[in-house]
């Protein structure tokens, strides 16, 4: 779709070391392992498209990513810029909503991509994997609006 780049399998032992399945039965990771790809993209690639529907996360292995808005005026304005070991795209697969923001590689970069229609059989199956993903995206949810609401309230403290 928007990217053109290699895809492999990754071992169970490299998901293994991606911090947010370092508390993860090894069982369970196996069987992850097996629905989760590899992505080697180039600097410059477009992985995620603002407005974009697919519910697809990505845990990065090596390299850097932007994160960005267009605004009003229709300028990319920069979010942020993410390093191993984080991910992004978590978002799609909690409610299914259309991207809030795109990623593009800022370098190149290795990508575990975690496909929502690949996983919802296997959640099925074992509900422990679901409970245990969905709880490490609520935790960085959480953090990220406690982050969100630290800032607002200087800005208010400021203004009175």
């Amino acid at each position: 779709m928007y990217h053109s780049f290699d895809k492999e399998v990754i071992t169970p032992q490299s998901l293994a070391r991606i911090p947010f399945f370092q508390d993860l039965k090894m069982e369970y990771i196996e069987l992850l392992s097996e629905k989760i790809n590899l992505c080697k993209l180039k600097e410059g690639t477009l992985i995620i498209s603002e407005g974009d529907t697919t519910q697809k996360m990505y845990f990065i292995i090596s390299g850097m990513v932007n994160v960005y808005r267009r605004t009003y005026k229709g300028k990319d304005e920069t979010i942020c810029t993410l390093s191993a070991p984080t991910y992004f795209g978590e978002m799609s697969i909690i409610d299914g909503g259309p991207r809030s923001a795109s990623v593009t590689a800022k370098t190149d970069v290795v990508l575990a991509e975690l496909k929502w229609e690949d996983m919802r059989y296997l959640f099925d199956d074992k509900p422990e994997i679901m409970s245990y993903i969905f709880k490490n995206i609520a935790s960085t949810l959480s953090l990220r609006l406690r982050r969100l609401n630290g800032l607002y309230s200087h800005q208010t403290h400021d203004l009175a």
